[in-house]
């Protein structure tokens, strides 16, 4: 009898092993999935990033010009700028061409068809060069200087669109389709939006007037500005409604963090930041997660496509973070509405638009069943297969799932579970998505 009861709690205390090893990795891993992208850019501080999603290249600025990655070798692409520090980029798909802010020799343009460098010159010729944004329907390009203010290229000559910038410190620039946006520091501080048929300069106010905007991004419908000040605590992430002209803080987990970089992806509409030492976090519009790893960046550059996040690091390369973010299909292999167990899937939609979710359970006995779910915008829905597959101790209870949506989602199934009276508890797990 001794013996049974040291097997039976052997075997409990492995189960609680099992289950704790089971439950954590799933959202550490996820999380976690930080590379180096290693090769001849890895000792480099990397001051600006750009992604050519059409020849899926990116581009790094560096202290010793511009390199390229073509997701497997990083390659210099030398010529002019290859002796310049370079802190901004900005790619202009239209006419495939990658132009590259420098540390005080002005901007200049690579043509990837010929592998040349050409400088723009200009008044621009001798600026500091921190930001670079590129408006494509009207093929200009705005340039943020140090101390300069912001000026503009229509392709054969810059000029400088004065204002009220016209002596500040930009550290960043965002298009907004009809607009531009300026983060200032030193003095300045706060954000200014630029109408370019007017000619004139206006400062947005609000809860950034007083803070260093490090950094911005433009999410479709409105604008994120990442912070900073002048002492160990920043002021995190603030989103600018240009409807009703307000700045909202995000909260969250960044709100006491210094920002160094901003991304957004719309692919996958979720906002990257990057902050000076307390890594890289994302944000689907209501809550920040940091994405661990260790890795904090001074500049982000999003790929869609291949649901990818590079980040330029202050002396350590580019790192990429593969995850799991949103898709159309998720996969579950395992689920049982047994007496005892009580699965749930719980349906995230961090998008605009309603998803249409339907849920197709695929039974032990071989039989299918479906569910369908209509997830607001912003929102989330918890489905109970129970209700669907009923309770039963037998094969035609024990089911795995495909969901598929007609708008990107996130899924992941939660189950709580008695074990014949001896254990209790519960895990969950993210779906595969292929």
């Amino acid at each position: 009898m001794k013996s049974k009861s040291l097997a039976v709690t052997a075997l409990l205390l492995v189960m609680a092993f099992l289950f704790m090893q089971a439950m954590v990795p799933h959202t550490a891993l996820a999380d976690t999935t930080w590379t180096n992208t290693g090769g001849g850019v890895s000792g480099y501080k990397i001051g600006g990033l750009a992604y050519d999603s059409g020849h899926n290249l990116l581009y790094a600025g560096t202290g010793s010009g511009v390199w390229k990655y073509n997701s497997t070798t990083w390659t210099n692409t030398g010529g002019g700028v290859s002796s310049y520090s370079i802190g901004s980029l900005a790619y202009d798909s239209g006419h495939n061409l990658l132009y590259a802010g420098t540390d005080s020799n002005g901007v200049w343009y690579y043509n990837p068809g010929t592998s040349t460098w050409t400088n723009t010159g200009g008044g621009m010729s001798s600026h500091r060069i921190s930001s670079l944004a590129y408006d494509s329907a009207h093929n200009v390009l705005y340039a943020g200087t140090w101390g300069n203010g912001v000026w503009k290229y229509n392709g054969t000559t810059w000029t400088n669109t004065g204002g009220g910038v016209s002596s500040f410190d930009i550290t960043s620039l965002a298009w907004d389709g009809t607009g531009l946006y300026a983060g200032l520091v030193f003095g300045g501080d706060g954000v200014w939006r630029y109408n370019p048929g007017s000619g004139t300069w206006t400062n947005t106010g609000g809860g950034v007037s007083t803070y260093w905007v490090t950094s911005l991004a433009w999410d479709g419908t409105g604008l994120y500005a990442g912070t900073a000040v002048n002492a160990p605590v920043g002021q995190g992430v603030w989103r600018y409604n240009p409807g009703s002209r307000t700045w909202t803080n995000t909260g969250g987990g960044v709100s006491s963090l210094n920002m160094g970089s901003l991304a957004y992806d719309s692919g996958n509409n979720v906002l990257y930041a990057g902050t000076d030492s307390q890594g890289v976090w994302k944000y689907y519009g209501n809550a920040w997660t940091n994405t661990r790893g260790g890795v904090s960046a001074i500049s982000l550059a999003c790929d869609s496509g291949h649901n990818l996040l590079y980040a330029g690091t202050n002396g350590q390369g580019v790192w990429k973070h593969a995850a799991s973010l949103t898709s159309t299909t998720f996969y579950f292999a395992e689920g049982t509405c047994r007496p005892g167990f009580d699965p749930y899937f719980c349906i995230q939609n961090p998008g605009s638009t309603a998803a249409n979710v339907t849920l197709t359970y695929m039974k032990g006995d071989g039989t299918t069943a479906t569910d369908q779910v209509k997830v607001a915008p912003n929102s989330r829905s918890t489905v109970v297969p129970r209700a669907k597959l009923g309770t039963g101790n037998d094969a035609a209870h024990d089911f795995s799932t495909q969901i598929t949506s007609d708008q990107l989602i996130i899924c992941e199934r939660p189950m709580y579970f008695n074990y014949n009276g001896v254990w209790t508890g519960g895990h969950d797990v993210v779906g595969y998505a292929p």
